[in-house]
């Protein structure tokens, strides 16, 4: 892959990527972002939508904190995706 062709290695596993923070609900993730937006040194990388390519009813927004670290604020029906154990 161009990773890789570029003698990058696999940044997968060099790092985190990003962490995620599970929330109950669309509306949830939509509150946590209308607080997050406005901190200070944060950049919002992609504000709330559906993702559709991860699962049907993935609702998330994505953001950068002060020191660069990308963060995930997400609802889906986890227990229906991984099953009763989540």
């Amino acid at each position: 892959d161009l990773v890789r062709s570029r003698g990058l290695g696999d940044v997968y596993k060099r790092q985190v990527h990003h962490l995620a923070f599970g929330a109950d609900s669309r509306e949830e993730v939509d509150r946590v972002y209308a607080q997050v937006k406005d901190l200070p040194g944060v950049t919002i990388v992609s504000p709330p939508k559906l993702w559709a390519e991860y699962t049907p009813d993935y609702y998330a927004f994505f953001f950068k904190d002060p020191d660069g670290i990308k963060l995930e604020v997400v609802h889906f029906d986890r227990r229906g995706w991984f099953g009763g154990s989540v």
